[in-house]
């Protein structure tokens, strides 16, 4: 989903030096749209030097490379195949010179870069996700705001019932109807999430939606406005609930979402 774009996964400087061989490159997380990813990487101090980029694509561990070339003193490139949106790879570059020194980028040959392959999404999709979900947020506070003033002997559940309401709403249509279709634009499948996969994203989203219909049903009654006497939760209780969905809604908001 959208919120995928505002994550850790940006580029990330790499160097790496050994007995006078150093090599420096900055990551390539994602590649947009059709194409071949370009990956470049500089030797200092400018020597003879031959350098590979190497790749696995998950789940398969096989291993293929391809030899970068030096476009000028010291700097190198070379482009990646290009695959299908939802793709994802790890790479890694290797450095040798006429002494037979070698050097990596990532250094610890347990880490792996990685780069994603992702399709091109509709601006009006990215648009309408966001502002849903950003809609969503705005009437959660709105409805923990009103559940501390009943936590306060200040007013009934209505104001923060009917903010619930659009909680469940502007979530819901974010989530599924934007999220399912930005998520096909972007990597491929649908959905993602449980029971069909474990992204954090669409599990997040998912989790959101529940807390917030739980409560709701808690409170059924005032949800449906046939009256507080139906809910099964009473005034203090019911706010109790909304303050804790909020507080697990924010965290969740917090926590990086997936890339």
């Amino acid at each position: 989903m959208a919120a995928r774009r505002l994550t850790t996964g940006k580029p990330v400087d790499l160097m790496n030096e050994v007995q006078g061989l150093g090599i420096y490159h900055r990551t390539v997380t994602e590649m947009v749209g059709s194409g071949q990813p370009l990956l470049q990487a500089r030797v200092a101090p400018v020597q003879r030097a031959a350098l590979v980029v190497r790749w696995i694509t998950p789940p398969s561990s096989e291993i293929q490379a391809r030899g970068m070339w030096e476009i000028r003193k010291g700097l190198f490139e070379a482009r990646l195949p290009e695959f299908e949106k939802g793709t994802k790879i790890k790479y890694w570059i290797t450095a040798s010179n006429v002494a037979g020194t070698r050097v990596r980028v990532p250094a610890d040959p347990e880490k792996l870069c990685t780069l994603k392959y992702k399709g091109k999404a509709s601006a009006v999709v990215v648009g309408a996700h966001i502002a849903f979900m950003f809609g969503a947020f705005f009437f959660m506070v709105m409805s923990f705001l009103a559940a501390i003033e009943v936590l306060r002997g200040r007013e009934d559940k209505k104001n923060a019932v009917r903010a619930a309401r659009w909680v469940l709403v502007t979530t819901f249509v974010g989530g599924w109807p934007l999220g399912l279709l930005l998520n096909y634009q972007t990597f491929g499948p649908l959905w993602e999430g449980i029971p069909f996969g474990y992204d954090v994203t669409d599990n997040k989203t998912q989790v959101i939606f529940i807390l917030w219909l739980a409560s709701m049903l808690l409170a059924w009654g005032s949800f449906l406005g046939r009256g507080e006497e139906k809910d099964r939760l009473g005034r203090k209780s019911f706010a109790l609930s909304i303050v804790a969905c909020f507080v697990v809604s924010l965290a969740l908001f917090i926590l990086p979402h997936s890339i």
